[in-house]
């Protein structure tokens, strides 16, 4: 038997729906903000460790952070 929704059923079948679309927006908007903030971070940490070679004079240490920011920022 075809039982048809009511008004109410209908509404709060709707009302899940965007209220589900809504939870995937945010957590979709959540993850951008922490994929930013580490991002963030990891070039910061580079930075200190490329100025820091740079004050020691060591051109391995050099090399290897800066290849590794070079691949951070490329990735971005």
């Amino acid at each position: 038997m075809n039982r048809k929704k009511s008004y109410s059923e209908l509404i709060t079948a709707q009302h899940n729906n965007l209220k589900s679309k809504e939870a995937m927006l945010l957590d979709t908007l959540l993850q951008m903000i922490i994929d930013e903030a580490l991002f963030n971070r990891k070039k910061q940490v580079l930075e200190e460790k490329i100025n820091d070679s740079l004050d020691k004079r060591d051109y391995e240490a050099f090399m290897k952070h800066s290849e590794s920011y070079r691949k951070l920022v490329a990735t971005a």
